[in-house]
Protein backbone atom coordinates (compact mmCIF):
# COMPACT_ATOMS: atom_id res chain seq x y z
CA UNK A 1 0.00 0.00 0.00
CA UNK A 2 1.39 3.55 -0.61
CA UNK A 3 2.14 5.57 1.83
CA UNK A 4 0.61 8.41 0.11
CA UNK A 5 -2.97 5.89 -0.17
CA UNK A 6 -6.07 7.56 1.31
CA UNK A 7 -7.17 4.22 3.16
CA UNK A 8 -3.03 4.14 4.37
CA UNK A 9 -3.13 7.56 5.92
CA UNK A 10 -6.79 6.98 7.21
CA UNK A 11 -5.31 4.13 8.75
CA UNK A 12 -2.39 5.63 10.24
CA UNK A 13 -4.69 8.35 12.15
CA UNK A 14 -6.96 5.74 13.62
CA UNK A 15 -3.65 3.60 14.40
CA UNK A 16 -2.08 6.81 16.13
CA UNK A 17 -5.24 7.71 17.72
CA UNK A 18 -5.82 4.51 19.29
CA UNK A 19 -2.34 4.14 20.95
CA UNK A 20 -2.30 7.88 22.15
CA UNK A 21 -5.79 6.79 23.99
CA UNK A 22 -4.02 3.44 25.13
CA UNK A 23 -1.10 5.84 26.83
CA UNK A 24 -3.72 8.20 27.99
CA UNK A 25 -2.22 11.18 26.05
CA UNK A 26 -3.16 13.72 23.38
CA UNK A 27 -2.39 12.35 19.88
CA UNK A 28 0.05 14.38 17.75
CA UNK A 29 1.32 12.96 14.55
CA UNK A 30 3.49 14.96 11.97
CA UNK A 31 3.31 14.54 8.25
CA UNK A 32 5.40 16.37 5.04
CA UNK A 33 3.53 18.41 2.76
CA UNK A 34 1.20 16.22 0.41
CA UNK A 35 0.54 13.51 3.32
CA UNK A 36 -0.24 16.85 5.65
CA UNK A 37 -3.00 17.75 3.41
CA UNK A 38 -4.21 14.58 2.78
CA UNK A 39 -4.99 14.06 6.82
CA UNK A 40 -6.57 17.41 6.99
CA UNK A 41 -8.94 15.84 4.24
CA UNK A 42 -9.40 12.80 6.10
CA UNK A 43 -10.38 14.53 9.33
CA UNK A 44 -12.71 17.16 7.57
CA UNK A 45 -14.58 14.40 6.49
CA UNK A 46 -15.02 12.90 9.98
CA UNK A 47 -18.26 13.05 11.96
CA UNK A 48 -19.09 16.07 14.46
CA UNK A 49 -18.23 13.89 17.37
CA UNK A 50 -15.87 12.07 15.99
CA UNK A 51 -13.18 11.25 18.54
CA UNK A 52 -10.19 12.40 15.91
CA UNK A 53 -10.71 15.61 16.07
CA UNK A 54 -8.71 15.29 19.29
CA UNK A 55 -5.84 14.73 17.40
CA UNK A 56 -3.33 16.98 15.92
CA UNK A 57 -1.35 16.95 12.94
CA UNK A 58 1.65 18.66 12.21
CA UNK A 59 3.41 19.98 9.19
CA UNK A 60 6.72 19.13 9.16
CA UNK A 61 9.50 21.87 10.22
CA UNK A 62 11.50 21.95 6.92
CA UNK A 63 7.90 22.27 4.63
CA UNK A 64 6.65 24.69 7.13
CA UNK A 65 9.81 26.35 6.61
CA UNK A 66 9.51 26.62 3.08
CA UNK A 67 6.01 27.34 3.17
CA UNK A 68 6.91 30.49 5.31
CA UNK A 69 9.42 31.56 3.18
CA UNK A 70 7.28 31.22 0.33
CA UNK A 71 4.85 33.61 1.94
CA UNK A 72 7.64 35.82 2.33
CA UNK A 73 8.03 36.43 -0.97
CA UNK A 74 4.58 36.49 -2.02
CA UNK A 75 4.07 39.50 0.71
CA UNK A 76 7.22 40.93 0.15
CA UNK A 77 6.92 40.93 -3.52
CA UNK A 78 6.54 44.87 -5.58
CA UNK A 79 8.46 45.58 -1.95
CA UNK A 80 11.75 46.44 -3.50
CA UNK A 81 13.24 43.06 -2.19
CA UNK A 82 13.79 41.35 -5.64
CA UNK A 83 15.24 44.36 -6.64
CA UNK A 84 17.62 44.88 -4.07
CA UNK A 85 18.86 41.20 -4.33
CA UNK A 86 19.84 41.62 -7.85
CA UNK A 87 22.91 43.32 -6.50
CA UNK A 88 24.38 40.02 -5.03
CA UNK A 89 22.62 37.49 -7.13
CA UNK A 90 21.16 37.49 -10.79
CA UNK A 91 18.10 38.48 -12.11
CA UNK A 92 17.35 35.04 -13.32
CA UNK A 93 18.40 33.13 -10.20
CA UNK A 94 16.36 35.92 -8.15
CA UNK A 95 13.09 35.45 -10.18
CA UNK A 96 13.32 32.00 -9.35
CA UNK A 97 13.92 32.06 -5.04
CA UNK A 98 10.62 30.43 -4.24
CA UNK A 99 10.05 28.64 -1.32
CA UNK A 100 11.52 25.68 -2.82
CA UNK A 101 15.41 26.77 -3.17
CA UNK A 102 15.53 26.98 0.49
CA UNK A 103 19.08 27.20 1.08
CA UNK A 104 19.55 30.12 -1.93
CA UNK A 105 16.49 32.49 -0.08
CA UNK A 106 17.23 31.23 3.49
CA UNK A 107 20.76 32.65 2.32
CA UNK A 108 19.37 36.11 0.69
CA UNK A 109 17.67 37.07 3.90
CA UNK A 110 20.42 36.63 6.20
CA UNK A 111 22.29 38.49 3.81
CA UNK A 112 19.47 41.51 3.59
CA UNK A 113 19.16 40.62 7.25
CA UNK A 114 22.96 41.47 8.16
CA UNK A 115 22.92 44.70 5.71
CA UNK A 116 19.98 46.34 7.09
CA UNK A 117 21.28 45.29 10.78
CA UNK A 118 24.87 47.50 9.73
CA UNK A 119 23.21 50.56 8.58
CA UNK A 120 20.84 50.34 11.90
CA UNK A 121 24.03 50.01 13.60
CA UNK A 122 25.84 52.80 11.61
CA UNK A 123 23.13 55.05 12.09
CA UNK A 124 22.63 54.94 15.73
CA UNK A 125 26.48 55.52 16.14
CA UNK A 126 26.71 58.19 13.34
CA UNK A 127 29.33 56.12 11.42
CA UNK A 128 29.15 56.01 7.89
CA UNK A 129 28.75 52.43 6.38
CA UNK A 130 30.52 53.59 2.82
CA UNK A 131 33.45 55.19 4.88
CA UNK A 132 33.97 51.68 7.02
CA UNK A 133 33.47 50.15 3.87
CA UNK A 134 36.15 51.73 1.61
CA UNK A 135 38.91 51.58 4.47
CA UNK A 136 38.28 47.92 5.03
CA UNK A 137 39.41 48.02 1.59
CA UNK A 138 42.64 49.66 1.54
CA UNK A 139 44.28 47.35 3.84
CA UNK A 140 48.08 46.71 3.64
CA UNK A 141 48.59 43.45 0.82
CA UNK A 142 49.88 41.48 4.21
CA UNK A 143 46.87 42.10 6.13
CA UNK A 144 44.56 41.71 2.98
CA UNK A 145 46.48 38.37 2.51
CA UNK A 146 45.48 37.15 6.39
CA UNK A 147 42.14 38.30 6.08
CA UNK A 148 41.68 36.51 2.87
CA UNK A 149 43.01 33.36 4.97
CA UNK A 150 40.34 33.57 7.37
CA UNK A 151 37.42 34.76 5.21
CA UNK A 152 37.21 34.72 1.42
CA UNK A 153 34.97 37.30 1.25
CA UNK A 154 36.61 40.69 2.44
CA UNK A 155 34.32 43.28 3.83
CA UNK A 156 35.16 45.36 0.95
CA UNK A 157 33.52 42.97 -1.72
CA UNK A 158 31.37 41.01 0.76
CA UNK A 159 27.23 40.50 -0.78
CA UNK A 160 26.62 42.30 2.72
CA UNK A 161 28.38 45.24 2.01
CA UNK A 162 27.28 45.49 -1.57
CA UNK A 163 23.62 44.93 -0.65
CA UNK A 164 24.38 47.76 2.25
CA UNK A 165 25.48 50.38 0.13
CA UNK A 166 22.45 50.25 -2.61
CA UNK A 167 20.35 50.23 0.61
CA UNK A 168 21.84 53.03 2.55
CA UNK A 169 20.81 56.75 0.85
CA UNK A 170 23.71 58.28 -0.51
Amino acid sequence: MSPNDISCISSTLKFVFAEAKRHSVTPVITFDQPVYWKAQIILAGEPHGSELHAMVIRLGGFHAGMSFLGCIGHVMSGSGLQELLEVVYSPSTVAHMSGKAVARVLRSHLLVDAALNAIITAKTFNISLLEVIKSSGSETSESHERHTEDDPLPASSSPVSDVATSIEPA
